[in-house]
C-alpha cells in the first residue's frame, strides 16, 4: 500500500512474469479492489468479470488492454496488529470456479503470517533507527562532556597560573618597593649630573618591571584597581594619538563611538592600557596594513553570547577589531595565556591580552577573542554600565610634596627592607616616622600612648591584614588617616571603602601626596567598623 492508501504497488509475484504487469500502474482502489484497501473482508469470485462491482471505474472499465485473463479472483487484505492495512494478497486464474473456500480459509492465514512478517520488520526498522539515534545522541553527549571537561581543565588551569603568577607578582612588588623608594631618595639628593643620569636610568627599568609586574597581576585579578565612572568615547579620543603613532601610517584607524554611550566602572588607566595592548596586537597582525577599528555599543547581560558568566545589568560591548592575518584555533586557545606569544624572541611578553583577560574579570565584565585566519580578529570588552556619570580626572602631582605641617606617621609593614625604604622616604619630607613590623605592635604602641597624625600599612601581613588593622586604629583613634600600600588587593570595594590605597611599588611623588592628602582633609577620612581578627 503506497502513502495516499489508494493503489497498491506488486512486491512479489507467482505463476506469471513481471514485465506482464510492467507498465499498467499499480492496482487502484477499484470497486473489485476497494473491499482489500478497505479492511472489508475476503472478495472470491468465481467469475469476476460477472461480479456486479467489476468495470465501474474508467478508464479501461474493467482489465486494461493486454492485460492476463482473469475469470477466477481471491483478494485477501493484510491487517496487522493495529487494524492499518498493510496490503493485500490477490490471486487470479484465467478459468472460472477454481478458487473454494479451502483455498480462502489457507489464504487468510498466509495473509495473518504476512501481516506478523510486515510487523516484526517495521518494528526491527524502528528499532534500528532508535539505535542510531541513540547512537548519535551517545556521541553528541560524549562530544559535549569531552568539550566541557577541557574548558574546565582549561579554567583549572589559568586559575594555577593566574595563583601562581599573582603570588610571584606580589614578592616582585615587595623587592621593587625599596628599589624603587631607594633611588628616589638618592636621585633627589643627588647634585651630580653624571650620578642623576645614571639613577634616573635605573629609575626608568624599575618603572618597565613595574609595568610587567602590573600586567601578571591584572591577569591574576590581584592588582589595585581604581574603578570610577569613565566616559569611553572621550578616552579614546584622548589616546587617538597615541594609538595612531604606535600603529603607523600604513594603517587605517577607525573609531565608532557614540557620544551617548553610558559611562562604564572601570580603571581608567588600565583601560587606556588595554585598549593599547589590543592596537599594539592588531598592528602586529597587519605587517603590510590594514585597518583597526574600535567601536562600542550598550547590551544587556543577557545578550552576551557566554551564558552564565555576567551578572544582570547593562554593559558597554567595546570591540577592538582588525584586518590582519587572523589566528588558528590552537593559537586562539592560548593567546590569553601568559607569556604565550607568537612575535618570536624579545618581541613581546606575551602578557598583552592576559592583562586584558585579567582586567574584564576583575572588573565584574568579560573578555572573548575570535578569529579566523585570513579574516582578521575581533577582541571584544564586557565591562557594567557605571551608575554614577563620568567625572573629569584631575591633573597628578608630579613633584612630592612635603609634610603641610609637623606630623608623626605609624608605619606598619612585615617586610624590613620596604619598611626602612618607605621610612626614610618620609623622614625626607619632613615627618616623623614609628616604625613597626607587626599589627599586634601597632596596637600595642597605641595602648603605650602613641598618638600619630596618621598611619601607613601594609596590606599582606601575618596574623592580620592592612585592612583590618586600620578599622582596628579607627575604633581606638576615630578619624586617623589610614593609607595602605600593597602589592595586590584581591578585595571587593566594599572591604576597602574608605581605606585609601596606594599600589607597590610606588614612587615617593605619589606616597607623600596621598599622605599630604589624608593629613590636609582633601580625602575625607570615613569611619570602619572593626573586622573580626582572622583565627591564628
Amino acid at each position: 500500500m503506497d502513502e495516499s492508501g489508494e493503489r497498491l504497488h506488486l512486491y512479489t509475484l507467482s505463476g506469471a512474469e513481471r514485465s506482464d504487469f510492467e507498465g499498467m500502474g499499480g492496482v487502484r482502489a477499484t470497486g473489485v479492489f476497494g473491499p482489500t484497501f478497505r479492511n472489508e473482508g475476503v472478495v472470491r469470485s468465481d467469475d469476476i468479470q460477472a461480479d456486479p462491482r467489476y468495470g465501474q471505474m474508467g478508464p479501461h472499465h474493467g482489465m486494461p488492454a493486454g492485460h492476463l485473463p482473469v475469470r477466477s479472483y481471491l483478494g485477501v487484505p493484510v491487517v496487522s496488529r493495529s487494524g492499518e492495512v498493510l496490503g493485500g494478497l490477490v490471486f487470479g486464474h484465467p478459468e472460472p470456479g477454481r478458487f473454494t473456500e479451502r483455498h480462502e480459509r489457507l489464504m487468510v492465514g498466509l495473509a495473518g503470517q504476512a501481516a506478523i512478517a510486515l510487523d516484526n520488520a517495521r518494528l526491527f526498522q524502528a528499532v534500528q533507527r532508535a539505535n542510531e539515534t541513540l547512537e548519535a545522541r551517545v556521541a553528541e553527549a560524549l562530544a559535549e562532556r569531552e568539550k566541557a571537561e577541557e574548558a574546565l581543565r582549561q579554567s583549572q588551569k589559568m586559575e594555577a597560573i593566574g595563583q601562581l603568577t599573582g603570588g610571584i607578582a606580589h614578592d616582585f612588588n615587595n623587592l621593587l618597593t625599596p628599589i624603587v623608594g631607594g633611588l628616589d631618595i638618592v636621585r633627589r639628593r643627588t647634585t651630580d649630573e653624571r650620578s642623576e643620569r645614571l639613577l634616573t636610568g635605573a629609575l626608568q627599568a624599575a618603572e618597565r618591571a613595574k609595568t610587567l609586574v602590573s600586567r601578571l597581576l591584572a591577569f591574576a585579578r590581584r592588582q589595585t584597581l581604581q574603578p570610577r565612572a569613565v566616559d569611553v568615547a572621550e578616552l579614546v579620543d584622548g589616546m587617538r594619538e597615541l594609538v595612531g603613532r604606535s600603529l603607523g601610517p600604513s594603517i587605517e584607524v577607525r573609531v565608532d563611538l557614540p557620544r551617548d554611550l553610558p559611562p562604564v566602572l572601570v580603571d581608567p588607566n588600565q583601560l587606556e592600557l588595554a585598549l593599547l595592548n589590543l592596537s599594539v596586537n592588531a598592528r602586529d597582525a597587519m605587517p603590510t596594513g590594514g585597518r583597526l577599528t574600535i567601536a562600542a555599543e550598550a547590551k544587556e547581560g543577557w545578550e552576551c553570547p557566554i551564558p552564565g558568566i555576567l551578572a544582570p545589568g547593562r554593559y558597554l560591548r567595546i570591540c577592538v577589531t582588525d584586518t590582519g592575518m587572523g589566528m588558528d584555533e590552537p593559537t586562539l586557545a592560548r593567546a590569553v595565556e601568559p607569556f604565550f606569544s607568537t612575535k618570536g624572541m624579545g618581541k613581546g611578553t606575551g602578557l598583552g591580552l592576559s592583562m586584558v583577560h585579567g582586567l574584564a574579570a576583575q572588573s565584574g565584565g568579560l573578555f572573548k577573542l575570535s578569529s579566523r585566519v585570513g579574516e582578521g580578529t575581533a577582541a571584544v570588552l564586557w565591562l557594567p554600565v557605571a551608575s554614577e556619570e563620568a567625572a573629569r580626572e584631575p591633573a597628578a602631582e608630579t613633584v612630592a610634596p612635603r609634610a603641610p605641617r609637623p606630623a608623626m606617621v605609624l608605619l606598619v609593614d612585615d617586610e624590613p627592607l620596604v619598611r626602612l625604604s618607605t621610612a626614610e622616604g618620609l623622614r625626607d619630607l619632613g615627618y616623623e616616622v614609628v616604625e613597626v613590623g607587626t599589627a599586634a605592635e601597632a596596637l600595642e604602641a597605641l595602648r603605650m600612648g602613641l598618638q600619630p597624625d596618621a598611619a601607613v600599612t601594609d596590606h599582606m601581613m601575618p596574623g592580620m591584614t592592612g585592612a583590618q588593622l586600620a578599622a582596628e586604629l579607627r575604633e581606638r583613634a576615630p578619624g586617623l588617616p589610614v593609607l595602605m600600600i600593597t602589592g595586590y588587593a584581591n578585595l571587593p570595594p566594599e572591604q576597602t571603602r574608605g581605606l585609601t590605597v596606594l599600589a607597590k611599588p610606588f614612587r615617593q611623588a605619589d606616597l607623600a601626596t596621598l599622605l599630604a592628602q589624608l593629613l590636609s582633609g582633601e580625602r575625607t577620612v570615613m569611619p570602619l567598623r572593626a573586622r573580626t581578627r582572622p583565627e591564628g
